[in-house]
């Protein structure tokens, strides 16, 4: 279960149930819903509650939870697992993998954490609203461009930065003429820059390769554990290709280092 703000800034509550039906494991939505007031687990605890209720759910059948997304769930005292383990302490409680990955990738040097930073503020530009949005449909036809648009960006999940980074990469012609034909210089220079480019080739290529495989449907502790671990071993055979200059497991990177003469202390940097 998540909780989530959407794009008109109202908390939402998504909860999917995992059961076993026929003999086979299922998963689908159980049901979403609104937040109107407040976000905290009391909140959380109780529009699930009411849920089980109006449905006949028991408590007792409720094998493990999983969460997503907001603190709230958490809590020591107040958090949703906590009020849940009140009505069943047997209960296996867990939260989402993915999210400490979305804090590891807070870490990034200061350079590269800047250059991700602008490139959500330009996505979040040209998706600021539905003129600009069209304006920049318009572009990419007139450019013969593989995609249309650009995704939000949201913190964790599925439309989230490995999606954003590749999108904004292979637009990177259509985006930085439409911040020219919108006069915005100045984040047109700073995108067009030399440096910024392959950063955001660089960012898109690590971005992608962990969080996507980590998502899905009929996920579960076990497959995150082997991918992890094998994302971990990749890792270290990168960095011996990377000491070797060998380049071509980061394909965007390796593509700019081939078309472009790049000086070889911005190549180090990098």
């Amino acid at each position: 279960m998540s909780q989530s703000t959407d794009q008109a800034n109202c908390a939402q509550l998504i909860v999917y149930a995992r059961f076993i039906a026929n003999n086979t494991i299922e998963e689908e939505l159980l049901f979403s819903e609104p937040l109107k007031t407040t976000t905290n687990g009391a909140d959380v605890f109780q529009a699930v509650s009411q849920f089980f209720e109006v449905n006949g759910l028991m408590w007792e059948k409720l094998v493990g939870v999983c969460t997503d997304g907001a603190p709230a769930m958490l809590g020591s005292r107040s958090g949703f697992v906590k009020m849940v383990k009140s009505k069943n302490p047997s209960i296996f409680a867990m939260h989402c993998v993915i999210y400490r990955q979305a804090l590891v990738a807070k870490t990034l040097p200061d350079d590269l954490r800047d250059d991700l930073n602008f490139a959500v503020e330009v996505v979040n530009y040209v998706k600021s609203s539905a003129l600009n949005a069209r304006l920049f449909a318009a572009l990419c036809e007139s450019l013969n461009a593989d995609h249309m648009a650009l995704l939000y960006h949201t913190e964790v999940r599925w439309l989230s930065i490995g999606n954003i980074l590749g999108l904004i990469y292979e637009l990177r012609e259509a985006v930085a003429e439409f911040l020219e034909q919108r006069g915005r210089r100045t984040m047109c220079r700073a995108f067009k820059s030399e440096y910024f480019q392959l950063s955001l080739a660089y960012l898109a290529d690590i971005f992608e390769a962990l969080n996507l495989k980590l998502q899905g449907a009929n996920a579960n502790v076990m497959a995150h554990y082997d991918i992890v671990q094998s994302f971990i071993a990749k890792i270290s055979l990168w960095l011996k290709q990377v000491e070797r200059g060998n380049l071509t497991w980061i394909s965007r990177l390796n593509e700019l280092f081939s078309d472009k003469c790049i000086s070889e202390n911005l190549k180090r940097k990098i």
